[in-house]
């Protein structure tokens, strides 16, 4: 009886676990960011918490959150930055109105010898405009001169993957875009990197995280990683044009994932605890 009752409190304690979300099945793993990135927290994250330290939100639209389905290097909850319009009646996680500019930037120190620029990044929408610009100038407060635009994308129609999992369409919207170079006449001791974004109408949302940005051609990396290059994956399904738009990835909002190995995992645990517990009742009659 006592081995019994072990196994018993051991399989209440795994459906716990499954139930408690501490299982994340959930979860994007990508890669490390290369060791040569120049941006200070390209996770949004302090520790475990979302944050936007060493970013500037001039207009404060842009703050940080997580999420289960944003990317994450590791077993930490996905953190990104993000703009939203809002969901529903009451626009739940509204953090900027349409056609409103919204600006994130960050100052970075370099080495001005160099003259080879390399920028990549994660990113997921429903709708947006929105561009990277780069610029250059002489000291950390400029006046900065403008060098190159890395990231220009316009989504005016949301996409939904058939899914319904927040991964597969940061997966989406992540692989239209790879590493991008620019080599330069001079380099500079300081750049700006600046992220302007436009939600075009209520169903815009903008999602942005592991920011990369690195000067030189050094293939300078973290172990088993290309610089700016991202994980080899493809969609489980291929996203679709929706007619629902209640699943919004640019929100703050839970966001429903059905994860088939999880579900048939606590089934089977909760069947084979009402079997132990009949077992057990029945030992204990004939006992007496």
């Amino acid at each position: 009886m006592v081995s019994l009752r072990k196994l018993l409190i051991s399989l209440t304690l795994t459906l716990g676990l499954l139930n408690s979300g501490k299982v994340l099945a959930a979860a994007y793993i990508v890669p490390q960011l290369p060791s040569d990135n120049l941006v200070q927290n390209p996770w949004f994250r302090c520790g475990a918490k979302p944050c936007m330290e060493s970013w500037v939100a001039p207009n404060g639209y842009f703050g940080a959150s997580d999420k289960d389905g944003n990317p994450t290097p590791d077993n930490v909850l996905g953190t990104a930055a993000r703009i939203s319009t809002g969901r529903g009646d009451d626009e739940a996680g509204a953090t900027v109105d349409p056609n409103v500019d919204a600006y994130l930037y960050q100052i970075i120190q370099a080495d001005s010898s160099e003259t080879e620029l390399k920028f990549d990044m994660y990113w997921v929408t429903h709708t947006v405009i929105a561009q990277v610009n780069v610029y250059g100038g002489n000291s950390a407060s400029g006046p900065w001169t403008s060098l190159w635009q890395p990231f220009n994308q316009t989504y005016l129609k949301p996409i939904i993957p058939e899914s319904g999992r927040g991964q597969d369409l940061w997966k989406y919207y992540s692989d239209l875009t790879d590493l991008e170079t620019m080599n330069l006449s001079k380099g500079y001791p300081f750049y700006k990197l600046e992220v302007h974004a436009v939600l075009p109408d209520e169903y815009g949302g903008f999602k942005i995280t592991g920011i990369y940005f690195a000067a030189g051609d050094k293939p300078v990396t973290s172990p088993g990683t290309t610089p700016g290059t991202k994980p080899v994956s493809t969609p489980s399904t291929t996203p679709s044009d929706p007619t629902d738009t209640k699943q919004e990835p640019g929100d703050s909002t839970p966001q429903s994932v059905n994860e088939s190995p999880v579900l048939p995992g606590m089934l089977i645990l909760l069947l084979l605890l009402i079997v132990l517990f009949v077992v057990w009742k029945n030992r204990k009659r004939l006992l007496h």
